[in-house]
């Protein structure tokens, strides 16, 4: 082999392993900044974050996301939204299992209490979704859950629990309004990167911690996957249009009546595993006419499927 070829060998080898190890190392420190940034927020300041958003998005309102904090010593988590812990349920319930005649258990994904926002007969319900490693996913539904009814279940070891947050989510600011496109087009409403566009005063106040203030965002609205970067997969959007990770399906039918369903809520991973595939999303549907039987289906970038 004479030098020229063992020399074009090399680089072909040596420049791509170079160029992937600096931007893997790029990215650890990038992690390793925003989350030193997080850390160093003073008491309150998360929170006074979130009140902005959540300002803002009630006066001109698309959607809401649930955002996870440590649980409230002095309030109930049984009958409010959260993941993780042990689920409602009221008596006669049961934890449910993968499949009947299974002999493995689902695992709790979250449980979700609709606000007003949502008409009659949603507001006030909860549902609660299980995870059954199929696309189609255990949920139930109870129209009026009250600590008074709650009884606690006997199934799978509860991960760590965290209590779900609503921050209503401003709709974006667009260059054009006759057209409603700008370059922001294709982002989510509630990304951080679309947020700080949406809500200029975010800037500032993030400026004093980082000089990335979309990575801290990210970190504030997600404090559990504290890294930086967003996907529709690290939080719980609640309303609005859903946000399809792969195609839309072709309809969310009723399996009573054949209607329309409405769409409620959708969420991922939020204990940071991988219950719902690679940064799989779930989605839940709601019949107005039949409120009791709502359908929470998955989609999957690489499923896992139980046997």
């Amino acid at each position: 082999m004479n030098g020229d070829l063992f020399s074009l060998i090399f680089a072909m080898i040596f420049v791509p392993c170079l160029f992937l190890g600096w931007h893997s190392v790029s990215n650890w420190l990038r992690i390793r900044r925003v989350q030193k940034a997080f850390r160093s927020l003073p008491e309150g300041f998360r929170q006074q974050i979130l009140n902005q958003i959540h300002e803002a998005g009630s006066q001109a309102n698309i959607c809401s996301v649930l955002v996870a904090s440590e649980p409230n010593p002095s309030a109930s988590p049984c009958v409010n939204s959260k993941y993780g812990g042990l689920p409602y349920a009221e008596e006669g319930d049961e934890w449910p299992f993968l499949k009947p005649g299974h002999p493995e258990q689902a695992s709790f994904l979250i449980q979700v209490k609709l606000d007003e926002t949502f008409p009659r007969p949603w507001a006030g319900r909860m549902l609660v979704v299980f995870n059954r490693h199929d696309r189609e996913q255990t949920v139930r539904s109870y129209a009026t859950p009250t600590i008074e009814r709650s009884v606690k279940l006997t199934g799978a070891p509860p991960e760590r629990e965290w209590t779900l947050q609503q921050i209503r989510v401003p709709r974006q600011q667009f260059d054009d309004p006759r057209t409603e496109e700008n370059h922001f087009n294709g982002l989510l409403d509630y990304d951080p990167v679309v947020l700080l566009q949406t809500i200029p005063a975010l800037n500032a106040d993030l400026a004093r911690f980082t000089k990335r203030p979309a990575d801290l965002l990210s970190a504030i609205l997600v404090p559990n996957h504290c890294s930086y970067g967003f996907e529709m997969s690290d939080i719980v959007q609640l309303g609005g249009r859903p946000e399809w990770l792969l195609e839309e399906p072709d309809g969310c039918l009723c399996n009573q009546c054949g209607r329309s369903m409405r769409f409620l809520f959708q969420f991922g991973d939020l204990n940071g595993g991988q219950l719902l595939g690679s940064s799989g999303v779930c989605y839940v549907f709601g019949c107005d006419e039949h409120p009791e039987q709502p359908l929470a289906f998955a989609q999957f970038v690489h499923p896992q499927v139980s046997t």
